[in-house]
């Protein structure tokens, strides 16, 4: 039972890291970035590295809802198995 707990859990942490992570991405674009590069630019410096690592934000966000369906499906099979428990114990 706590498996399917930790597991949401992870999910609703990763989920606040991405919102995190995006906000950052859009402060930067929106304040440091006169447009969004296709190119590297020759004076690439530390704001848009920050800004490139915060466009790979979809990697964080798939991993979170991998761990809410992998926590949802351990908290049903523990719902089921208690439920039948319940109904050979009324038998």
């Amino acid at each position: 039972m706590r498996r399917c707990w930790k597991s949401l859990a992870a999910g609703s942490a990763l989920l606040a890291l991405w919102n995190a992570v995006t906000f950052t991405g859009h402060i930067i674009s929106l304040y440091s970035l006169d447009n969004c590069p296709t190119a590297l630019p020759e004076n690439a410096g530390l704001k848009f590295w920050i800004w490139y690592a915060c466009k790979l934000d979809h990697i964080i966000c798939v991993t979170a809802m991998l761990f809410f369906y992998v926590g949802l499906k351990q908290l049903l099979q523990h719902l089921k198995a208690e439920e039948k428990e319940q109904g050979e114990i009324k038998r």
